[in-house]
């Protein structure tokens, strides 16, 4: 009994290693020894939901260099455009016309429809993928701004080019100051604290709910100029139509048709839609 070894930590650490051990740690393995490891590392069996990419390629194609590698990983990235591409059907034609219906039912203009219910409903996946991603020792904090520049920068710039449309100057640097402060704000929180409290992230969600409201707040506003807009256009028909009544209309002609476009635009979809 006196001999008897008793397990120190660096033992207990070697026990736990295969349910702690990240599955990308099979890249530093030689190809004959992958399989092993693919087949007991946690990670490698339980870290995908779809297509065990490591265990097939290990142990299924058993891949014995780099260049049988590189062809069956061009297969799987055929594999996901493939993937893509269907995800992208189902979202044109099932899943974004359902939340464009949701909006029209609400009545809301196409740029406050953009930025609650079809914000949320698009990113909603994202959301849960990077919750999911937590406690997976993964760039969490830097995918989502990663995300959010391609889609601003990459997406927005070809979206632009394919289609060419007329965007709200005030509307738009509202939005990007928003995210600016918000990006900023929490990198700030992240460096200067090791962890997160409680009541920064009731601030981080509270500048997102500030942001809504600001958003909600603006369509009232312009709204309510819009009825005030069309109220004195209606008076100056009544009056005798000299050259100053004829200038002052004309202004505020163009001011009611720049302050309606928004709702214009979506009520002309609303009755495509509807018609075709």
């Amino acid at each position: 009994m006196a001999n008897m070894y008793e397990p120190n930590a660096l033992d207990r650490e070697f026990g736990e290693f295969w349910t702690k051990v990240n599955c990308f740690a099979v890249m530093d393995f030689p190809y004959d020894q992958r399989c092993e490891f693919v087949r007991n590392a946690n990670n490698c069996i339980h870290g995908t939901n779809f297509v065990p990419y490591m265990y097939l390629l290990a142990c299924e194609f058993k891949c014995r260099n780099v260049f049988e590698e590189s062809i069956f990983v061009t297969l799987f990235l055929i594999l996901c455009f493939e993937l893509m591409l269907f995800l992208t059907h189902v979202a044109h034609y099932y899943y974004t016309p359902a939340l464009k219906v949701v909006s029209q039912m609400l009545h809301m203009n196409e740029h406050l429809a953009g930025v609650t219910i079809m914000a949320l409903g698009n990113t909603l996946p994202d959301m849960f993928e990077h919750m999911w991603a937590i406690y997976d020792d993964t760039a969490v904090f830097a995918n989502c701004l990663s995300s959010a520049l391609f889609v601003t920068m990459f997406t927005g710039g070809l979206v632009c080019y394919l289609s060419p449309f007329q965007m709200s100057g005030y509307d738009t640097v509202r939005d990007l100051l928003f995210f600016i402060f918000g990006a900023m704000l929490l990198e700030y929180i992240i460096i200067t604290e090791e962890s997160i409290t409680i009541a920064e992230c009731i601030l981080l969600m509270a500048v997102y709910i500030i942001y809504i409201i600001v958003n909600v707040i603006d369509v009232y506003i312009m709204k309510r100029n819009i009825k005030s807009l069309k109220r004195e256009i209606n008076v100056l028909y009544e009056l005798p139509q000299s050259e100053d009544v004829k200038e002052k209309r004309g202004a505020l002609e163009n001011q009611y048709k720049l302050l309606s476009r928004d709702d214009r635009l979506f009520n002309q979809s609303r009755k495509r839609t509807c018609h075709n």
